[in-house]
């Protein structure tokens, strides 16, 4: 993504995806590390295990953005957006849609472009395909009503298998 020199310290931002199972001071260190070893600007975060929705600015600068239920059940859920002090000014607006999907908008040479960071429910039986289906569709919807001149991108873990064909079997 070309970033614009008027809004960004850099020409182009490097963004990631990465499932956190569980969003604690220790993990946000080792977030931290990686983005800084990797230059990565932007870090979707997926299964935070957060049971508040919060917005804030670290003491080393980091933007951080957590989307949950906002309630005391205990959950697995939870997604975020973590963005560098450098490309921090770049963003527009976010908004904390539900406990599976978030959005934050930056501006960029050009326009605009929009970002999801998504958590899908597993295929498991404590997950029937119908939560699934409603994920998805609600994922849609999501993406339709962002408003971008640019172009929207979604990250996260979206708990899909891919399978191969051998020999007419699917594995």
């Amino acid at each position: 993504i070309r970033g614009g020199n008027q809004h960004c310290c850099k020409e182009s931002l490097r963004i990631a995806s990465w499932n956190v199972e569980g969003f604690t001071e220790a993990k946000y260190v080792e977030i931290i590390v990686a983005m800084q070893q990797e230059q990565i600007d932007i870090m979707c975060i997926q299964e935070t295990h957060k049971q508040k929705s919060e917005t804030y600015v670290t003491h080393d600068g980091y933007f951080v953005m957590l989307s949950s239920k906002d309630s005391d059940d205990k959950t697995f859920t939870g997604v975020g957006i973590i963005v560098s002090p450098w490309a921090r000014r770049s963003i527009i607006t976010y908004s904390l849609h539900s406990d599976r999907m978030c959005m934050m908008k930056f501006r960029c040479s050009g326009g605009k472009f929009a970002i999801i960071s998504a958590y899908a429910p597993p295929q498991t039986p404590s997950h029937p395909l119908e939560e699934r289906q409603q994920f998805f569709r609600t994922l849609t919807n999501y993406w339709h009503s962002i408003s971008c001149n640019g172009p929207k991108f979604i990250f996260g873990d979206l708990n899909s298998r891919i399978y191969s064909r051998d020999n007419g079997r699917w594995w």
